[in-house]
């Protein structure tokens, strides 16, 4: 885990970090990531789990012990392409055997039209304490409803019916290393994804033609992948410090091996 760092804020920071390349094709790499901004949290001291309501750094403990088993469930959790009978639901084929999701997340995205449905586990984002997902938590009160008495398929299939909940996000590429890190907390993880993972040829930076620029090239698509997951955790507004280090140190790392490379004869 990263050395902890203090995010906190005296006045709000910028919500805002522009490319790396700007309009005038001009490559600008700040040395440190942009401070967190200072965000409000959700007031959700409590959540529900097991049927009673217990403090939510608990139900976090408990979520990240199982979050295996939770990320297995949403990997297998289908969620159909036929529309539910009730307005604001989803049918869901998920596994009995596993956590089973309780909303459906209908992900928008700033850069791409795609709207992407995906199961998720509401107790996992209400426990972010952020406010975009601080109405979720009123979800969790209730089971979702059964399927209509008609609906022979659902209850032979056990789907589930599933209330929908909008999130609206800047960048698709960045939603999934957010997402899996909600769920399993692991810095180690994270910083192995932005640090290792393959580059992805992002149009938003230029590729050089000269072999020794290739490696300049790799480090500032990982850096544009950062700023992306940065400017999606201010979205969402996820105060988590672990993440808040974990992108800081990456992108430190990052910076610094592109400034050392160019100090090359």
């Amino acid at each position: 885990m990263p050395a902890a760092t203090d995010h906190r804020c005296s006045e709000r920071g910028s919500t805002t970090f522009p490319p790396l390349v700007g309009s005038n094709g001009e490559t600008r790499i700040p040395k440190q990531l942009p401070g967190r901004p200072a965000f409000e949290t959700a007031a959700v001291p409590y959540l529900p789990l097991d049927g009673e309501f217990v403090p939510t750094a608990f139900v976090r403990d408990v979520l990240q012990s199982i979050a295996g088993e939770l990320l297995t469930s949403i990997d297998q959790a289908i969620v159909l392409t036929e529309p539910s009978r009730r307005f604001g639901f989803r049918i869901v084929d998920a596994s009995p055997a596993l956590p089973q999701p309780s909303v459906v997340l209908l992900l928008s995205f700033s850069d791409t039209y795609e709207v992407i449905a995906v199961p998720a586990h509401g107790l996992v984002w209400a426990a972010t304490e952020s406010p975009e997902f601080e109405s979720i938590s009123s979800l969790l009160d209730e089971p979702p409803p059964p399927p209509p008495l008609d609906d022979d398929e659902a209850i032979e299939f056990h789907h589930l019916v599933l209330p929908t909940y909008p999130v609206r996000i800047p960048h698709y590429e960045a939603w999934q290393p957010l997402h899996d890190f909600i769920y399993d907390q692991s810095s180690s993880h994270l910083l192995d994804y932005l640090l290792h993972a393959p580059r992805d040829h992002s149009r938003a930076i230029p590729q050089s033609s000269a072999h020794q620029d290739l490696e300049r090239d790799d480090n500032l698509a990982k850096l544009e992948r950062i700023r992306q997951l940065w400017t999606n955790v201010v979205a969402l507004q996820i105060t988590d410090d672990d993440l808040w280090d974990t992108m800081s140190l990456a992108w430190s790392t990052l910076s610094e091996r592109i400034a050392s490379r160019s100090q090359r004869p």
